[in-house]
């Protein structure tokens, strides 16, 4: 297995309990003599209690050493390459070098506490510390790899122009093409006569993230976009305003702009690295320690490759290889032991996978109170509609990469199913309509959403308004003059047809849904209904509570539909609700 990381930094410990690395079936024999000694006093073998009912610690480690203890192995050893490597090389990072960097741990993290994060992932300061002292070994070893960058300050005019077509927004600040050409040969002009450049900035360019600052989007370094900024990623995506960055000395400016998707791009190169004025020494230096600390991400992982490579290293854990008992790998001759793993592997995986299993308990303790059930069939339906919504994968895939059996996939899936069906018992019934509408677009911002719209002065859209109740007087169809005048696209050709709609679902505003909700089915607004995209008649079909049976179908899909989104936009916080309702005491977090 590739190396994946040079070390287990504090700053990736949370990342590492949500890794899925593969595994083999070897791992299992090596897993059954692990035993993780839970801390403080509790119920025995216990890691947390929901209403009184045990969850182990050892199905905890079980789950936790599945799902992360290969990758923590490979990153373990990595520490013992970079540790092998550093010794041989002299490289001695010192306690004061380790107190630095902890120090800006401290400073990146504010307002939380160190300590605190530390304690919730059960992580000792003196563990913590001796993970620094491996990254800075590997940051010393790998500087030799890492290229040599150019760094411009950069101050930039962006003149915006809208896309060819596309309707004005309010507040919008794009520009029409042939405006866009008089700000910029008035900007060309500036420049010529000798107006700043940080003036011209402030007075005529479209990025407002930089306007006020003269222009100025800071230190542009040429690297790979994943080691870059927000800066340098911005201007990666526009290549030939990147290049004529690189292109042009300390002072110089891009006459005439370069053009990008965007629109144009006036640049001045203020200095650079090699040529600087002292007031930027600080700049450059958190500059150059940011880049470094990107390209540093990119290349250890190959640095820690390139010792494994030379090294003689032998994986036992998780693979078919016979070795030592309860060893995990041997690093030229250093040990790393299956219990060295399994601890690391619990304090990082085990407490959200723990928090998953207290879910679940608290899932089927509600579900049993209130007579849900999950019936097999349901399982296995859920089962096929993830199987088509990952193709061309399949499920075997998925349990690879999650590190499950089929039986535990489907328990979860229950429990899944479960919880959703308890959010949609929680919920309160709400009334359904079928309804028709013709829209009148009036002036404004929100009606300019519509493709294609030519919205009317209030005046004019109230008068056809008349016009087409006249027409309905006279005994013209709504849905006939639905096609002959609603300026809806999405319902016109189908007589104003909105399907379903209910309070989840409110393509035109509260009112509009409200209105349609007081009619009685064949009934349509007296008035028009105003909103912020004009005037609205409507036209009730039929309501959930009375409705023919030839639109059974259309009211159970949008119930589905309907509950699919509740449970979708509440779950999380009804699963959260539960810990009000249920006696939960989790050691692992508690740290009892």
């Amino acid at each position: 297995m590739a190396a994946r990381s040079a070390v287990i930094a504090v700053a990736s410990l949370c990342a590492v309990a949500a890794a899925g690395p593969l595994i083999t079936h070897g791992f299992v024999s090596k897993r059954r003599a692990v035993s993780i000694r839970a801390e403080g006093a509790r119920p025995s073998g216990a890691a947390a209690t929901v209403d009184g009912e045990n969850i182990s610690l050892s199905n905890v480690a079980d789950v936790a050493m599945r799902k992360s203890g290969p990758v923590i192995l490979e990153q373990l050893i990595g520490n013992a390459l970079i540790d092998q490597e550093a010794r041989k090389d002299n490289i001695a990072v010192s306690q004061a070098d380790i107190d630095a960097r902890v120090a800006n741990v401290r400073a990146m993290m504010k307002p939380r506490i160190l300590e605190d994060e530390l304690k919730q992932h059960h992580i000792s300061l003196d563990a913590m510390r001796d993970e620094l002292r491996i990254e800075m070994e590997a940051e010393r070893l790998s500087s030799s790899l890492l290229p040599h960058v150019k760094m411009r300050r950069v101050r930039e005019i962006l003149v915006r122009v809208r896309p060819p077509g596309a309707a004005p927004l309010q507040g919008d600040s794009m520009h029409s093409a042939a405006e866009a050409k008089a700000i910029v040969t008035t900007i060309e002009r500036g420049l010529k006569a000798g107006t700043s450049f940080e003036d011209l900035a402030q007075q005529y360019s479209d990025d407002t993230a930089n306007k006020q600052k003269g222009g100025d989007i800071g230190v542009v370094a040429d690297v790979p976009n994943s080691a870059s900024d927000s800066s340098t990623q911005m201007l990666c995506a526009q290549p030939a305003v990147f290049r004529a960055v690189f292109a042009l000395k300390p002072g110089a400016v891009t006459l005439p702009p370069v053009t990008s998707a965007f629109g144009y791009h006036f640049l001045k190169v203020v200095s650079s690295a090699e040529a600087h004025g002292a007031i930027e020494n600080d700049l450059y230096t958190i500059a150059a320690s940011r880049i470094k600390e990107g390209l540093f991400k990119i290349y250890a992982p190959k640095f820690v490759q390139s010792l494994r490579d030379k090294a003689n290293v032998q994986t036992y854990l998780g693979t078919n290889e016979s070795g030592p008992s309860e060893i995990a790998a041997s690093i030229n001759g250093q040990n790393i032991t299956v219990l060295q793993v399994a601890d690391l592997a619990t304090r990082l995986a085990g407490p959200p996978a723990l928090d998953d299993m207290i879910t679940n308990v608290m899932v089927q303790h509600e579900a049993s109170k209130q007579n849900v059930v999950v019936a097999p069939a349901e399982v296995d339906a859920a089962l096929n509609e993830i199987r088509n919504d990952i193709k061309p994968r399949t499920l075997d895939d998925l349990l690879n990469e999650s590190h499950e059996t089929m039986a535990e996939f489907r328990t979860a899936q229950m429990y899944r199913l479960l919880a959703g069906k308890l959010v949609v018992e929680s919920m309160t019934p709400q009334p359904a309509t079928h309804t028709k509408q013709i829209l009148i677009l009036t002036r404004g911002a929100t009606a300019s959403r519509i493709s294609g719209a030519r919205p009317h002065t209030e005046s004019e859209a109230r008068a056809i308004i008349a016009e087409i109740q006249n027409g309905l007087k006279s005994g013209r169809t709504f849905e006939d003059l639905a096609r002959r005048y609603s300026e809806d696209p999405a319902s016109r050709k189908a007589g104003g047809d909105l399907g379903v709609i209910r309070q989840y679902k409110l393509p035109f505003g509260v009112k509009v849904l409200a209105a349609a909700q007081s009619l009685k089915p064949g009934e349509i607004t007296a008035t028009p209904v105003q909103s912020d995209y004009g005037f609205h008649l409507l036209k009730a079909v039929s309501t959930s509570s009375s409705h023919p049976q030839s639109e059974n179908e259309l009211y159970v899909a949008e119930q589905k539909a309907f509950e699919a989104a509740e449970i979708q936009m509440f779950l999380r916080g009804y699963l959260k609700s539960l810990r009000g309702k249920h006696q939960v005491v989790n050691y692992l977090s508690s740290g009892l």
